[in-house]
């Protein structure tokens, strides 16, 4: 099939336009312009802007709609099968829904924020002050690296597995100030759960995972044919 010209292109859309009762366009001071002297290449790049960003509210809406219900069946299904334990439904960093062959699964999780008592980091930090004096230079300085990183930062993000290595630590070092900084570390985060997120996994027959995309900058694109 032959492709259209430029002008043929403007002029389908003139007649759209003018069947839905539209016979200008606002430009960008503010006039009405009667389609007739709105340039072809200016009226095919309007409509074409218009139209994507029609479809993409229309896929926003479709996508919070979707959103929506899969918290809410993926939350009831959990209830339910903490009810069946005989357990009550407590508030939960994440969980996970299978098929029945676990080949198909949606991953829930709520990853925490954190608020800082900045009365319980002040002392931390002067802890942490004591514990350079009494140690000197024996301080390996990938510790050194993973306390600042920690404990000076105040960004509100914390590295769930840098904390985690933070109090093994405190197990290993026998120096007091050192427990009393980790101490007063952990008492100034506050935790909060913001935002959810959910995971779709497909799994094949040889156990390799592969996501499902929804993220719209991840996604490869299908360009259209030109048939």
């Amino acid at each position: 099939m032959k492709k259209r010209s430029i002008a043929q292109q403007a002029g389908i859309i003139r007649r759209r336009l003018k069947k839905q009762g539209i016979t200008s366009i606002t430009d960008y001071k503010g006039n009405e312009v009667p389609l007739e002297y709105v340039p072809n290449i200016d009226l095919i790049e309007h409509q074409s802007v218009t139209d994507l960003h029609a479809e993409a509210a229309e896929l926003l809406e479709r996508l919070q709609a979707f959103k929506g219900k899969v918290q809410s069946q993926g939350d009831s299904i959990y209830e339910q099968r903490m009810q069946e334990a005989g357990l009550n439904p407590k508030s939960q960093k994440g969980f996970t829904r299978t098929t029945f062959d676990k080949l198909l699964s949606i991953k829930f999780t709520r990853p925490p924020k954190y608020t800082r008592d900045d009365v319980e980091l002040a002392i931390s930090q002067e802890y942490k002050r004591k514990w350079l004096e009494d140690e000197a230079n024996n301080v390996p300085p990938y510790y050194l690296e993973l306390i600042t990183n920690l404990i000076e930062s105040r960004d509100g993000n914390v590295d769930q597995a840098q904390l985690s290595e933070l109090n093994k630590l405190r197990e290993k070092i026998p120096n007091k100030n050192f427990k009393k900084m980790v101490d007063h570390f952990n008492q100034c985060l506050k935790p909060y759960y913001a935002k959810r997120y959910e995971q779709f996994i497909a799994r094949d027959t040889q156990g390799k995972e592969q996501s499902v995309i929804l993220s719209y900058s991840d996604v490869e694109p299908i360009l259209p044919s030109e048939d």
